[in-house]
């Protein structure tokens, strides 16, 4: 007769034979094991290879409760009996043991090897053994620190199974490497059905030793498997942590509002076939791809585009191409959203010759070599390792290049002036500039002698110790000193700077409730705020300042608000601003006549990103000192008064050129053999000129005026100067 098999069954299996379900054989007794899934509610028996089946200790369903677990349950006789019922918790693991000599069965939890969801994991090797649905092969020893599972060898694997559908899957990973700043290998992420076909869920190339976290939302219905897999290992381990996957849950409607713009227009749609509209506060289903397309207004242009959560987080934005422009599609969190632009006056674009220290990462420039005083060549960046870089003439004045830019002659950068800097074709970091050891070689491509400090004035690669310049007015090459063929030569930088265009009808500016003399009066400074001329508003005056012998400050035309004949100045100026109330003020384009036109001013107009320059141009800067309206170094209350810029040095050395982060703002450049301070207080006294004020229009048109010898001049474009109105001293700059 054939030996008895024992055989598990229930709803789980139909209610049939099979080996998923046979009971094991314990050593040579009689006795069986079996470990396997029992969900609450379900029925079950044992049945035998021979038909018989093995039931419940009483008439009707037997229920096995958590008092039943461990506990040795007697069976009924061959007879048959009714089912057992399973009244424990959903997906409970167990060992079930049956003896069918004394006819008892036992129950017990066993470690299972599915997890259940949601799941957290963020130890070491030694505690996945019992972590139920998490397994692993060839881990090292673990981290001392967080992500303490260390993947040290190639095929290091770390497994998890689970048999529900999942839901966001996150972790958190970072190199470490054994040299160079990055692991070198293919480290892997992997999900898979089956267990046994997986899929990249996504591949790490490179990996520094800053701790990346991931999230993905859309692992696929049926996913049962995630791996992740050290796949091809050159040098470096990977530290792997804080393991997260949470239930499935089925997608829900939220709010999504959209932020109106003055400037633009946003329109939010469905990325589906036709693009169904979204309105502002409408509900849009969690996992929905949405399209943003935004139109800017005549005279503006797109800036940004924000979609934030109920939280205030940033949701991830796609940018898309399109027959209609640009535009960005984002998936819908589980949360509210705010869509919103930001719309920018369109700027001007100008080449501005920048120091290479002032230069980053993001900044667009060109390299200007200068032969003489009219011959300016830029080096090209496209003939890559077949050539030398082309020199491309173009023209330079007023520390601008004023001829068209072409891409070819677009640069980036990266280092810094200690490291030394290395030169990228604008938007191509795969690639950079370099020199040879040999053949005065200047080229572009993958060579390692690519960082370059400035010695002498000239570019000179750290590496082959070449000096770059112009050869014959035709291409850029290299030499092992300053000889003949490049000597005399000069360098500039030219970066792309980006300012806001004047105010076509009304400029607001915003005075600073720290910028105080603590003594009820506010300050600011404004600059190239329009073409034409501007209303002052009330409560505001503003200032044309120069200094006097006594180092003071001493104005020489006064705008004020609401002070008829005196309240409209020039927009394209640069002026001191006194208000007795911290708050915004707008002036408004108006067809009146300025007060005052022609006055001596020590302020003047700033650009955005530019160096600040003396009046007659940066070759006289080392004439100059330059400051800015602020606080002082310790911001102290009360302190406002101008001071030396951020960049500049102390002591009678200090006074250096700098720079400011937006428009509109206005310097005050002093002739430095006045032997001024690091500080300028704005009060020790600000002193009227003895009748210096200014000429106004209307004293232009009805008093004559006199040269300092008596002789009467035309009173329209009179040269800069002093002159005698209605018996006082006017100055014209």
């Amino acid at each position: 007769w054939p030996e008895r098999v024992y055989y598990l069954l229930g709803d789980f299996n139909e209610w049939a034979i099979s080996d998923s379900y046979k009971f094991s054989q314990v050593g040579s007794t009689n006795d069986y094991t079996l470990n396997k899934v029992i969900k609450k509610g379900e029925k079950f028996k044992i049945k035998d290879n021979y038909g018989t089946w093995y039931g419940a200790v009483s008439s009707g369903d037997f229920y096995v409760n958590a008092d039943l677990v461990n506990t040795p349950l007697s069976l009924k006789t061959e007879n048959g009996g009714d089912n057992f019922l399973m009244n424990l918790s959903n997906k409970n693991y167990w060992t079930l043991d049956f003896s069918p000599a004394n006819m008892k069965l036992t129950l017990s939890n066993y470690v299972s090897d599915i997890a259940e969801l949601p799941f957290e994991y963020n130890s070491g090797r030694s505690a996945i053994q019992n972590t139920p649905g998490l397994t692993q092969t060839g881990l090292g020893k673990d981290y001392d620190t967080n992500l303490k599972l260390k993947f040290e060898s190639q095929n290091c694997v770390v497994t998890l199974h689970f048999d529900e559908r999942p839901g966001t899957l996150s972790y958190d990973i970072k190199g470490n490497p054994s040299s160079g700043t990055s692991i070198e290998g293919e480290f892997v992420i992997q999900t898979s059905e089956d267990g046994e076909s997986y899929t990249d869920l996504k591949s790490y190339t490179t990996l520094g030793s800053t701790v990346q976290s991931e999230e993905f939302d859309n692992l696929g219905e049926n996913v049962r498997y995630i791996k992740w897999l050290y796949k091809r290992r050159t040098s470096g381990n990977v530290a792997l942590g804080n393991i997260k996957l949470g239930k499935y849950v089925a997608p829900q409607p939220y709010t999504l509002t959209i932020t109106p713009n003055d400037n633009a227009e946003i329109h939010v749609f469905y990325n589906n076939s036709d693009f169904t509209p979204i309105e502002s506060g409408g509900q849009v289903l969690a996992g929905s791809e949405v399209l943003v397309s935004v139109t800017a207004n005549d005279g503006y242009q797109i800036e940004g585009v924000t979609v934030t959560d109920g939280e205030g987080q940033a949701v991830t934005l796609s940018e898309v191409e399109g027959e209609e422009g640009t535009a960005w599609t984002f998936i819908m969190p589980r949360s509210n959203v705010t869509v919103a632009c930001t719309a920018n006056v369109i700027s001007e674009e100008e080449w501005v010759l920048t120091p290479l220290s002032y230069l980053t990462a993001d900044d667009i420039f060109v390299i200007v070599g200068n032969i003489g005083l009219d011959y300016n060549y830029a080096m090209a960046n496209d003939k890559g390792t077949s050539g030398a870089p082309t020199a491309i003439s173009v023209n330079v004045a007023n520390n601008k290049i004023t001829s068209e830019v072409n891409d070819n002659i677009k640069w980036n950068i990266s280092g810094n002036a200690t490291d030394g800097y290395t030169f990228y074709p604008n938007g191509d970091k795969e690639k950079w500039l370099y020199t040879t050891g040999s053949n005065n070689g200047v080229r572009v491509g993958t060579n390692d002698s690519k960082v370059f400090k400035i010695t002498d004035n000239y570019l000179v690669n750290t590496t082959t110790s070449r000096y770059i310049g112009i050869y014959n007015s035709e291409d850029w090459r290299c030499y092992t000193s300053i000889n003949a063929n490049i000597t005399g030569q000069t360098f500039g930088f030219y970066k792309l700077v980006k300012h806001e265009q004047p105010a076509d009808e009304s400029f607001t500016l915003t005075v600073s409730s720290a910028a105080t003399d603590g003594k009820g009066s506010y300050y600011a400074t404004m600059s190239a705020i329009g073409n034409g001329n501007f209303k002052v508003p009330e409560g505001v005056v503003a200032s044309a300042i120069t200094l006097n012998d006594s180092k003071k400050i001493t104005q020489t035309a006064v705008f004020e608000g609401g002070k008829e004949g005196e309240d409209v100045l020039p927009g394209d100026g640069a002026y001191l601003i006194e208000v007795k109330e911290a708050k915004s003020y707008t002036f408004t384009l108006t067809a009146e006549e300025a007060s005052f036109e022609d006055f001596e001013n020590w302020l003047y107009p700033a650009t955005k990103d530019v160096l600040v320059t003396a009046p007659t141009g940066v070759d006289e800067n080392d004439n100059y000192k330059f400051y800015q309206l602020s606080l002082d170094s310790n911001h102290t209350a009360g302190s406002v008064g101008f001071y030396y810029g951020p960049e500049s040095a102390s002591g009678d050395e200090g006074g250096q050129p700098f720079m400011f982060g937006s428009d509109h703002k206005a310097y005050l450049a002093v002739p430095r053999n006045l032997g001024t301070s690091a500080s300028i207080s704005l009060f020790d006294g600000i002193e009227d000129t003895d009748g210096i004020n200014g000429i106004t229009a209307s004293e232009r048109s009805e008093r004559g005026v006199y040269t300092l010898t008596g002789v009467r001049v035309d009173n329209k474009n009179l040269p800069k100067g002093i002159y005698i109105v209605n018996g006082k001293k006017q100055v014209v700059k």
